[in-house]
């Protein structure tokens, strides 16, 4: 009797060590397909080879954004946290939210060499694209990330 309750409980406690070993592992967050708009990709991809100008110029293509004031200091900051933490190495996809049928929020984390910026970026889509309505960047997640990811 003892031998086969052994045998009926040790599966089970397999299972729940691995379920719980599994839930203490840190989550990747992979993106949805299209999480992250081609001319935001576009533009980080510029930022790592040509620099912040080049960003902002990828990511206000076409926008009310474009050539305005808030997107020339937005390229000031990103050279200040270049400054702080060194060269732009990649991002991480962190989440989205579907405001309406065309408006959705995008946050990113930004990995330098010494640490993280975190991005939040408005897209609208227009009659016919995808385009940049604000942009903000933070050294502090918790300015940035929604807090149920930001905990």
């Amino acid at each position: 009797m003892q031998t086969h309750r052994l045998r009926f409980s040790l599966p089970i406690l397999v299972l729940f060590l691995a379920t719980f070993l599994h839930a203490q592992t840190p989550e990747h967050h992979q993106p949805p397909p299209d999480a992250v708009p081609s001319f935001l990709v576009t533009g980080i991809n510029a930022y790592r080879s040509v620099g912040p100008e080049a960003a902002i110029k990828a990511w206000t293509e076409f926008s009310a954004l474009a050539e305005s004031k808030d997107a020339a200091d937005q390229a000031a900051y990103l050279h200040q946290v270049q400054g702080f933490y060194g060269p732009l190495e990649g991002y991480d996809f962190v989440a989205s939210r579907i405001l309406t049928p065309r408006t959705r929020v995008i946050y990113l984390a930004f990995n330098y060499e010494r640490g993280p910026l975190f991005a939040k970026f408005v897209i609208y889509r227009s009659s016919q694209r995808w385009l940049l309505a604000s942009m903000d960047f933070n050294l502090k997640e918790e300015m940035i990330l929604p807090p149920s990811t930001s905990e």
